[in-house]
């Protein structure tokens, strides 16, 4: 068997795997979508309280996105980094090194799972915000563009994530901790604010946060507001970041694999 079959019959197995997991696990998933359904419409509309008058339309679709756009990030993260501990109680790591497959791509699949709850959270909650504020949340500039930036912030989120696995085999990860980075993402991560609203102190900060340039680049197609740097300038910083976190994530899972080869799993999850 070559080795491009042999890879792409791993990467059926794993999504299959997750996919059947979905399945027996239905009634916690449909948990998780209701709660993040919840969270949508509180946080949308209490930003959509406090928008300045006159300016519903376009704050409501960036508020409204903004969220989304942190949530697809805090679920992928959280989703495949809180399944180390799963995979590592049950001994499933081990299994899958012994039988030469890289157990860091089979967490990273929990993906699936993240992406699927927010494609089914987020249009019930479109439909049911635009209702009742009446805000054309569902319309949008460039829907291209829109996909592309969330498409962007889902591989950033996911090489990240793969990242904290890797950590996380060899360090105890606190989850409060991540909690907290998470939650500054919205802002200093440009999620939630576009790099020329921001204080100029936030916003050298942010230049250096892979999720803002996808932020700026969906912003774009939701409400039609131009890039800091321009949509060419944003796409070539965003393509330059994918490159970077791919070698920088590579080189890591190379590093830990090799690693716990040599003297097995120390890791302990996260707190």
């Amino acid at each position: 068997m070559s080795g491009s079959t042999a890879y792409l019959r791993k990467a059926i197995a794993i999504v299959w795997l997750h996919l059947v997991r979905l399945h027996r696990y239905k009634l916690g998933f449909m948990n998780m979508i209701l709660t993040d359904m919840i969270w949508y419409i509180l946080l949308t509309l209490g930003a959509f309280a406090f928008s300045p008058a006159g300016s519903h339309s376009v704050m409501a679709a960036l508020i409204f996105w903004g969220i989304v756009m942190w949530s697809i990030m805090n679920n992928t993260i959280w989703l495949i980094v809180g399944w180390v501990r799963f995979v590592l109680a049950w001994r499933i790591f081990e299994d899958h090194i012994l039988h030469n497959t890289n157990p860091i791509f089979l967490i990273s699949g929990r993906i699936i799972t993240s992406t699927i709850v927010t494609a089914m959270a987020v249009p019930v909650i479109a439909i049911a915000f635009y209702f009742l504020t009446g805000a054309p949340i569902i319309f949008v500039k460039n829907v291209g563009l829109m996909v592309l930036g969330i498409v962007l912030l889902i591989i950033y989120a996911a090489l990240y994530s793969m990242v904290l696995v890797c950590l996380s085999l060899r360090l105890r990860i606190p989850g409060v901790m991540l909690d907290v980075t998470n939650m500054a993402m919205f802002v200093i991560g440009g999620l939630g604010v576009p790099l020329a609203w921001m204080a100029p102190i936030i916003r050298n900060i942010a230049f250096f946060i892979p999720y803002t340039y996808a932020a700026e680049i969906a912003r774009a197609g939701i409400a039609g507001i131009e890039p800091y740097f321009g949509l060419t300038g944003t796409l070539a910083i965003s393509g330059a970041y994918i490159v970077i976190m791919f070698l920088i994530t590579a080189a890591v899972i190379k590093h830990s694999i090799e690693y716990i080869r040599k003297h097995g799993v120390k890791g302990v999850g996260m707190m």
